[in-house]
């Protein structure tokens, strides 16, 4: 491995990487190195080209980075598009880190849907996408698929994101298309009611679900959120305000396995984090969670560390898909 740094910001696209059998390697600080393989096997299920991961590390301001990962499948074009346009439209979005990167899924699924219609791609190609921002000690992230992020932190190492089997963005029956669907019988949207509305629609309702799994909401607190909807998109709920109380309320609940998760955590010093593609599941890498979980946590530099990583997963069993991962230790 070199001893360099990867210059920031980069975007690191797999079909760049595409040889069978080859591991790159991109270590971009002290603290963070990224791993590329396009596997060893060439008869892998939905597997079109070489390599249809995408990653990218991108500062965004002094101690605040975004860090994407990506997994397309039919064709590495939608994992592109996510990863090249994510900050752009990141930077279109208002409020909250958590609440930008959750619209920003939204605008991803639609820029891929549109420069579908004009590119000889596979109608199914699709992505999934974990979206980070590392804001000092603070982690604010929304994510969307399978793609696996794991926590490591006093030797116990944790899902950070549950993920969302079956679920890509880009589909060409979206399947973000449900949630204007319950927010539309609901009546907070109709036909003509802006992407960016639906968005923000669900966030809205979902930070209520969120709360009202926590605690008691008041009616006053209710109708501010309401208010402010009805001012966004003309329309009113035909949902009493009461039922909005309940955490088992039936659209939160259909809502909530639909959209994008989403959320901020503080991190503390000597967490470490792992995000990686679907390649790192056991059947295509061979590498158990307990291994993995050693790999991690072994007392070396991070470089050394992604090195042991890869090379675990490219083992006399595994290989089997695409596999990109980033690793980043927190000071």
């Amino acid at each position: 491995m070199t001893a360099s740094f990867t210059p920031l910001p980069a975007l690191i696209l797999g079909r760049h990487y595409a040889k069978v059998g080859e591991m790159h390697y991109f270590p971009f600080s002290e603290t963070m190195t990224a791993a590329v393989t396009a596997g060893k096997k060439s008869s892998v299920r939905r597997k079109v080209d070489g390599n249809e991961d995408a990653l990218a590390v991108i500062p965004l301001a002094p101690e605040t980075t975004l860090v994407l990962i990506a997994d397309s499948h039919y064709g590495a074009l939608a994992a592109d598009i996510a990863i090249s346009a994510f900050e752009k439209q990141l930077a279109e979005t208002q409020g909250s880190w958590k609440q930008r990167l959750f619209q920003t899924m939204f605008r991803i699924d639609a820029a891929i849907a549109k420069t579908k219609q004009t590119s000889a791609v596979h109608p199914g190609c699709a992505t999934t996408l974990i979206s980070m921002v590392f804001e000092k000690n603070k982690l604010h992230y929304a994510a969307y698929g399978d793609s696996r992020c794991w926590l490591l932190r006093d030797h116990h190492m944790t899902d950070l994101i549950p993920i969302q089997q079956g679920l890509f963005l880009g589909e060409q029956y979206s399947t973000l298309r449900p949630i204007f669907n319950l927010l539309e019988q609901a009546q907070f949207v109709d036909t003509l009611s802006e992407p960016a509305h639906v968005s923000l629609t669900c966030f809205a309702l979902l930070e209520l679900y969120h709360q009202a799994q926590r605690r008691t909401l008041s009616d006053e607190e209710i109708e501010q959120v309401l208010t402010g909807l009805h001012k966004l998109t003309g329309l009113q709920t035909i949902l009493p305000v009461g039922d909005f109380k309940q955490s088992w309320l039936e659209l939160y609940l259909k809502l909530e396995r639909v959209a994008p998760r989403y959320g901020t955590t503080t991190l503390q010093q000597g967490d470490r984090l792992f995000l990686a593609t679907d390649g790192i599941e056991e059947e295509m890498s061979a590498l158990s969670a307990t291994k993995l979980k050693d790999h991690l946590g072994a007392k070396e530099a991070v470089a050394k560390r992604a090195e042991r990583v890869m090379k675990a997963c490219m083992g006399w069993r595994g290989g089997g898909d695409n596999l990109s991962f980033i690793l980043i230790d927190h000071p």
